[in-house]
């Protein structure tokens, strides 16, 4: 036996799982603990983990016996459905009782709000509301139940060991796991205080007067049923998915020091690294010849399949690893996010003026506007965020997650410590972070630029030049992207005209206009009109060849374009002939140009054949100089 001194670090135990779970003398036992939990999660995810087990572990894969009795006793008497009922009927008991409780504690001032106590009681009464909401809208699984057990009930039938000796077990479990439980040898004894119960006649009047089995010695059949496969197929490792981790499976011990930044960026807190019991290795190896066991909870498969299966598992990996919940602000956060350089008389005159002109609240007074001042803020906006900026970015991602939206989030509160260039540097980061790839950002930038028309007008220019910032420069060293980067470019540029665009266009045309390369079309609150021209290959069969396109006097065609996705045949496929418009209009999507204020000639209307290797030019050679924009 083998006593580990320490625990394995996380990124050397997945490295060595993924070589193990490769190999073909590797099976795979799938516990009740974890049945029950595959019950519960969508049917994508469910979906995605089972798809990928026929794929890489096709014959390797076994529901042991006793993990399908064990879960058809749970289907049978509902558990899931009355471990649901029981947790929704705690929520909704707090929800109902808890402000009536609270409300005198909040009669007079609190420390962390005393300046709007009434406010706060509103939020507690509006968060105690919406846990009744969740307590209603979760409670209504129980009718999705049916197909869920359906689908994991399908996956024990494909999965099912066709021989046991489970019936034989039987005669001997009793005395055998009484042995075993005094000497407390895993698995099983943590359960060995579990009593038989006795089915009184309210319950179950047919059934009065019957004992059933405590299960004590469940885990013990398991195991036992595991081992003799294992030895009956020659397994030199048996992996083991299992959610139980009580300490007669696991080893349980080690720190979260051991857990690698991979792991801390999908959330912070881990149980430690699995590693089994010693004594079941042990026994794996003495009476199986087995020489790897791995047991896995669910959240370190999902971490385990998004290293070696990547995209094919996401929603598998969203369900199985629950990112931290925000922590709730401090008093320092929430006194940070305070006015201390106006009277309440003076914040409410200026909050009754911002409503007026349209927005949800005023600018903070530590907002500059003026163009040199946001110019500066552009130049500045390269570095790391300071940490109310990054705090803010967070929540924003879990927006998703907590089904609230950045309008919510960006609260006057929240702003009031935040300067011109705080702002610039979130509407830059948060952009910055849709161009990197990361999953869950689009929607929150899509929110922010949604709701810029709601805020006032300082607060308002700033975010709108922050998402510009890093639409049209690169975060390293301030040069133009060519072309410019955005999912959302049209809904930037549409934005041109309002009220908050003056200063926030002309920083960011300064700060443009030193380099020597320019996108074609810089941002402008007068709306330029674009210029187009088209050119022809006259004597073409079949009609008029298009050779040329320019926007703003830069060709953006070539005739003979090796990159696929450039080629016009790509981009209109299965067409033989295009018009001017749509020709236009899609070279405007590549080179961000806004297509609303091309001027429009005879050619729109006219259909262009195209020849096979014609396509647009590669996007980083075309641009205007600054003599060209002036």
């Amino acid at each position: 036996m083998r006593i580990p001194t320490e625990s394995e670090d996380s990124a050397a135990f997945m490295s060595r799982v993924a070589g193990l779970i490769r190999r073909k003398s590797t099976h795979i036992y799938v516990d009740t603990s974890f049945l029950m939990w595959l019950t519960k999660v969508g049917t994508t995810s469910r979906g995605e983990l089972t798809e990928w087990l026929k794929a890489e572990c096709a014959g390797r894969v076994h529901v042991p016996i006793w993990s399908a009795h064990e879960y058809l006793r749970h289907h049978v008497a509902t558990t899931i459905l009355g471990e649901l009922e029981e947790k929704t009927r705690e929520l909704n008991g707090v929800a109902s009782g808890m402000y009536g409780y609270f409300r005198p504690f909040m009669d007079g001032e609190l420390d962390f709000s005393s300046s709007n106590v009434a406010a706060f009681r509103m939020d507690v009464r509006r968060m105690l509301t919406q846990l009744k909401k969740v307590a209603q809208v979760v409670g209504s699984w129980k009718r999705q139940y049916g197909d869920h057990a359906s689908e994991v009930i399908s996956f024990i039938n494909h999965c099912a060991l066709s021989k046991t000796e489970v019936f034989d077990y039987m005669s001997t479990i009793e005395a055998l796991s009484q042995g075993r439980f005094v000497g407390r040898i895993p698995p099983g004894f943590q359960d060995r205080g579990k009593r038989d119960q006795r089915v009184v006649q309210e319950s179950r009047p047919e059934e009065a007067g019957v004992v059933f089995g405590g299960n004590r010695w469940g885990d013990l059949m398991l195991w036992k049923e595991i081992l003799d496969h294992a030895k009956s197929v020659r397994a030199r490792c048996v992996v083991v998915f299992s959610n139980d981790r009580k300490n007669d499976w696991y080893l349980n011990v080690g720190s979260d020091a051991r857990i690698d930044d991979e792991l801390k960026k999908l959330k912070t807190s881990w149980r430690a690294v699995p590693h089994p019991h010693p004594m079941l290795e042990l026994e794996a190896r003495l009476a199986a010849d087995v020489r790897d066991l791995v047991l896995l909870d669910s959240p370190y498969l999902a971490a385990l399949l998004q290293k070696i299966a990547g995209d094919r598992v996401r929603s598998f990996v969203d369900v199985a690893i629950v990112p931290d919940q925000p922590a709730p602000e401090s008093e320092k956060e929430r006194r940070a996010a305070l006015f201390e350089s106006k009277t309440e008389e003076d914040k409410a005159e200026k909050e009754a003026a911002a409503i007026e002109a349209g927005a949800r609240f005023a600018d903070s007074d530590s907002v500059s506007f003026s163009p040199v001042a946001l110019r500066r803020a552009i130049l500045e906006s390269r570095a790391n965020p300071p940490e109310l900026v990054s705090l803010l970015i967070r929540e924003c991602h879990a927006t998703a997650e907590t089904q609230r939206s950045v309008k919510e989030i960006l609260t006057p509160e929240r702003l009031a410590s935040f300067d011109h260039k705080m702002l610039v540097v979130f509407g830059r980061e948060l952009h910055d972070l849709v161009l990197s790839g990361d999953p869950g950002w689009e929607e929150a930038v899509v929110d922010l630029a949604s709701i810029l028309g709601a805020m006032p007008t300082k607060t308002a220019g700033c975010l709108y030049l922050g998402l510009l910032a890093s639409m049209y420069l690169a975060r390293t060293n301030n040069e133009p992207h060519l072309p410019p980067q955005s999912p959302i470019a049209n809904n930037l540029l549409e934005k041109q005209s309002a009220q908050y665009s003056p200063a926030p266009l002309e920083a960011l045309r300064a700060v443009l206009m030193l380099s020597s390369r320019l996108p074609l079309y810089v941002p402008h609150t007068e709306l330029p009109s674009i210029t187009v021209t088209f050119d022809i290959e006259q004597e073409t069969e079949g009609g008029e060849e298009v050779k040329s396109l320019t926007l703003q006097g830069a060709e953006v065609l070539v005739l003979a374009q090796s990159d696929q996705e450039l080629l016009l045949s790509s981009r209109f496929p299965n067409r033989t002939k295009v018009t001017g418009a749509e020709l236009v209009e899609m070279a405007c999507a590549i080179f961000a140009v806004p297509f609303t204020q091309v001027e429009r000639t005879d050619d729109f209307d006219r259909e262009f054949t195209f020849a096979p290797d014609t396509g647009f030019q590669n996007t980083s050679s075309v641009f205007i100089s600054k003599a060209e924009l002036d």
